[in-house]
C-alpha cells in the first residue's frame, strides 16, 4: 500500500452506509547494531548485547540464553564452534530489521599462516606495519582463559632486477 488516507464505504441492501477513514503511515525499521567478542576459546560463552530496537528475537533460538526476557536485547552464547548468530530487531512503529555476528571459536591455542608476496622496493601493509621486508611476522591475541590467536604472515619479497 501507499501512505496517505484510505475511506472505506460499505452500504447494506437497506441502503444505510458507514464510512470509516484511515490514514496509513509506514515506520522506519530500527537501526540494529550488536556488541559482544566475536572470538572466543571453546568451552566458553560470551555475552551478545543488541540495540537499536524495542524488541529483539535471536537465532539459532536453542542456542541463545535470553538474560532479560520478554526484551531479550542481551544474550549468552557459549557456541561448540564457529557459528553466526542473527537478531532481529522491532522497531516502535512496528517494523523489522536483521543483523549478524559471525562467533569463532578457538580451540585451545589456533594459528593461522597466510603468504604475501610483494616486488621489493613495493611495501605492503602487515599487521599495522608497513614494509617490504622479507619474513614472518606474527600478531598474538590473549582471549579469556588464557587461550591464543596467533595470525602470522610470511612476506617473501621478490627482486625485480
Amino acid at each position: 500500500p501507499i501512505p496517505g488516507a484510505y475511506t472505506l464505504t460499505v452500504t447494506d441492501p437497506f441502503n444505510c452506509q458507514d464510512v470509516d477513514t484511515i490514514q496509513v503511515t509506514f515506520g522506519a525499521p530500527p537501526n540494529l547494531s550488536i556488541a559482544g567478542d566475536d572470538m572466543i576459546c571453546l568451552g566458553n560463552s560470551t555475552l551478545l548485547t543488541a540495540s537499536g530496537a524495542v524488541a529483539y528475537a535471536w537465532s539459532p533460538a536453542a542456542a541463545v540464553e535470553c538474560l532479560d526476557p520478554p526484551l531479550c536485547d542481551s544474550v549468552s552464547v557459549a557456541p561448540p564452534g564457529t557459528t553466526i548468530y542473527s537478531v532481529t530487531g522491532i522497531s516502535d512503529s512496528g517494523c523489522p530489521a536483521e543483523l549478524s555476528l559471525t562467533v569463532m571459536v578457538i580451540d585451545s591455542n589456533m594459528m593461522t599462516i597466510d603468504t604475501i608476496e610483494t616486488c621489493a622496493g613495493t611495501p605492503v601493509s602487515v599487521h599495522d606495519l608497513l614494509t617490504d621486508v622479507a619474513g614472518f611476522y606474527c600478531d598474538t591475541t590473549v582471549l579469556a582463559n588464557e587461550c591464543l590467536f596467533i595470525d602470522c604472515i610470511d612476506l617473501r619479497v621478490s627482486d625485480t632486477t
